[in-house]
Parts: C-alpha cells; sequence; structure tokens
C-alpha cells in the first residue's frame, strides 16, 4: 500500500491500484460493510474502532480540528487523491460515545471470526466485518455523533472539502475510522525532534532565557507533564515552565485553542544520534 500511498505522480499509482483490482490485491465489498478494527499488544487492546463513510460536514463545529493545515500540502493530497479515485488512509476521528448499545454491537461483532489479520513487531492488527442490514442499521443509529476531534488526517480532510465540488467524484464523504474515547480512550505519546544544526549547550543557555532549565546529570528521565528533555554531546538539560509572554509570541501565529491548551506528558528521548534531540508532545 506504501506504493500508492507514497507514489510520485498519481497516475502510475492509479495504474498499479488498476492492476491490483483485476489480480485480486484488492477487492471491492459486495455489499455494504463497516468493519471494527482493532490493535493490540499481546492481550491488551490499545485502540478499537469503526471504518466506514463518513458524510463530510460542511458546518463548522463538526469536526474539530487540533492543528492547521499547510495549503501547498493540501493541494498535494488533492492531486493525489484525484489521480488515484480513492481514499486510502482513513481520517482519525475521536468522540465520546453515548450508547451503550453501539458498544455492545462492536463487542459482538469481534467475537466473530476476523476478516484480517496482521502483526507488525509487537503489534497485533485485527478487522471483522458487519454487514448485516439489521446491524448496520442498528450501529448507523447509535452513532449520533454530533462532534469528533480529528485526531489525525487534517490535511486529508481539507484535501477531501476542496475535492467536494467535484460533483462526479467520491469526495462529499472520506473513508473514517471512528474511536469512542469512552470504551477506547486515545494514547497521546510523545515524539523525537532531531535538530542536527543546533549546538544542544548553546539551546539549553538560550532557553534558560525564557524557561527554567536544569541539568540532567543521570541523563535523561522519563518527561513529566510540560516537561521537554534536551540531549546531545553526552549531556541532557530538563526544560520546564516557560514565560508566559514568551511562549504567546512565540505562539502567536497559532490557533487560539492550541495556545491555551496544556503540554501532555512525553516519553524518554533516546538519542543515539550526533544531533540533540528534544523530547515534545505530540501536536
Amino acid at each position: 500500500m506504501a506504493r500508492l500511498l507514497y507514489a510520485d505522480a498519481p497516475h502510475g499509482a492509479a495504474c498499479e491500484m488498476a492492476r491490483w483490482l483485476r489480480r485480486g490485491v484488492l477487492r471491492r465489498d459486495e455489499r455494504p460493510a463497516l468493519y471494527v478494527y482493532q490493535q493490540q499488544r499481546g492481550a491488551r487492546i490499545l485502540q478499537r474502532g469503526l471504518i466506514g463513510d463518513l458524510l463530510l460536514p460542511h458546518q463548522a463545529g463538526q469536526l474539530l480540528p487540533h492543528e492547521d493545515v499547510s495549503a501547498h500540502v493540501v493541494r498535494q493530497r488533492a492531486a493525489h487523491m484525484s489521480g488515484l479515485r480513492a481514499q486510502l488512509e482513513p481520517l482519525l476521528l475521536a468522540h465520546r460515545g453515548t450508547e451503550s448499545t453501539t458498544a455492545q454491537l462492536v463487542d459482538h461483532t469481534t467475537r466473530r471470526t476476523p476478516v484480517a489479520v496482521a502483526r507488525t513487531g509487537q503489534i497485533t492488527h485485527i478487522l471483522w466485518a458487519c454487514d448485516d442490514p439489521a446491524e448496520l442499521a442498528r450501529l448507523v443509529s447509535g452513532l449520533s455523533v454530533r462532534q469528533a476531534l480529528i485526531a489525525d488526517g487534517h490535511h486529508r480532510h481539507a484535501a477531501c472539502l476542496q475535492l467536494s465540488g467535484d460533483a462526479a467524484g467520491p469526495w462529499t464523504s472520506s473513508l473514517a475510522l471512528l474511536v469512542d474515547t469512552v470504551t477506547s480512550p486515545l494514547r497521546l505519546s510523545a515524539i523525537h525532534r532531531l535538530l542536527p544544526a543546533l549546538e544542544p549547550e548553546k539551546a539549553a543557555r538560550n532557553a534558560a532565557e525564557v524557561a527554567r532549565v536544569l541539568p540532567l546529570p543521570g541523563g535523561p528521565h522519563p518527561p513529566e507533564p510540560g516537561e521537554l528533555i534536551l540531549t546531545g554531546g553526552g549531556e541532557a538539560w530538563s526544560i520546564t515552565h516557560p514565560d508566559p509572554r514568551a511562549l504567546e509570541e512565540a505562539l502567536a501565529d497559532r490557533p487560539a485553542s492550541g495556545r491555551s491548551s496544556p503540554l501532555p506528558s512525553a516519553t524518554t528521548c533516546c538519542s543515539a544520534t550526533p544531533g540533540p534531540c528534544l523530547t515534545c508532545p505530540v501536536p
């Protein structure tokens, strides 16, 4: 699938997908279905949600973004999707479910034989199909989602909206993975930023002008909420309590909701690279 997702030329990717359809590598569903997707490590369920076709709302406040999009990236996504005439990746949406019937039906579906199982490292991905008309009707009626947060897929969502003016295209809806945060809360982890041209000691000195910076003689530790860890050159520093005015100035061009949100917990920075590494929360 990566050969289609990251193809340089949409036309070439479209030809490849057409070959896969002819050979049976990909196949169309014979009848409408919703899919239950589950991700687990061993017996521990990490994530569970429903995959289906979502009618894209054009009214503000129904799908809530948490980050801005770049216009040139939206144009690239739109060109790729238009060339393929397909959506290969679902939007990841988080919502707070209120219907116990939906959760019960989802749980019931997972007791059937899955249609696909794949393992990548320690993670197992499982997919079940629900294509019974009566069960589908009950699932859809129970999904009274008034608002959902776009956890991932902001550029794909913007590309769909950009393409929705094409009445002949499939862009009034989008493939989506809907996760109920009541029964299966999403996990917010850290990401690492590698800054190869940055001198770590200089970065720590500069950060000390607008935040509290403490050296970590024992090396990096798992960061606390609101803490960043800078490592490089065999040294590590803890960065906390940024000056509110400096932070406001640095984030002046970001959405107001993002400026007021507290930093979530981050995980350990593990740097075996020659350049400094900064742990920071997922945006």
